[in-house]
């Protein structure tokens, strides 16, 4: 039987934080970002601050994103080393989220592709929704182990309330 909500901790991926006054935003910034962001998904952190989710480093650096970034008014910051991403997938997953986050998760509020910084067991997080049943949890690397603890109990919880039980959790990715 397939689990209900599959918890896999990934290594940390490229996340770059790009920062401009609200002149640049309001100027060639937000479109240098939307260029070097093809396929990737930005998230507005405030109205100075966004970050940037890359399938990997190489096409932000073949880009040249610091660049045109710089070029642009703005600068860029890579934190994906301080993010410590977990794929959370399966029929579960909503319901395991909804357990610690306050965020409405149904499909037709936070669809494919959106993202949110926001809280999880009331730790801050960024969420990728990735698709109908898989987000992407962002957490800062200091509280990665004890959110990885709080995520397997409450996926035990969902998988307790399921048809099917899997004895398997967190998985860690290579």
């Amino acid at each position: 039987m397939l689990d209900p909500c599959c918890i896999t901790r990934h290594p940390p991926s490229p996340l770059v934080e790009v920062i401009g006054n609200d002149r640049a935003w309001a100027g060639r910034l937000a479109d240098a970002v939307g260029a070097l962001a093809g396929g990737a998904t930005v998230l507005a952190l405030s109205p100075d601050r966004r970050v940037v989710r890359f399938a990997d480093k190489a096409s932000w650096r073949e880009a040249g994103g610091e660049a045109a970034i710089a070029e642009a008014g703005g600068r860029s910051v890579e934190v994906g080393h301080a993010w410590q991403p977990f794929a959370i997938e399966g029929a579960g997953a909503r319901a395991l989220l909804e357990r610690g986050i306050e965020l409405d998760l149904d499909p037709r509020h936070f669809a494919v592709g959106h993202a949110a910084a926001t809280l999880c067991a009331r730790v801050p997080v960024l969420l990728f929704a990735d698709g109908a049943e898989a987000y992407t949890l962002f957490v800062a690397t200091s509280y990665a182990d004890w959110l990885a603890g709080w995520l397997e109990t409450a996926a035990k919880a969902v998988r307790s309330s399921a048809p099917s039980q899997s004895t398997e959790c967190l998985e860690h990715g290579s």
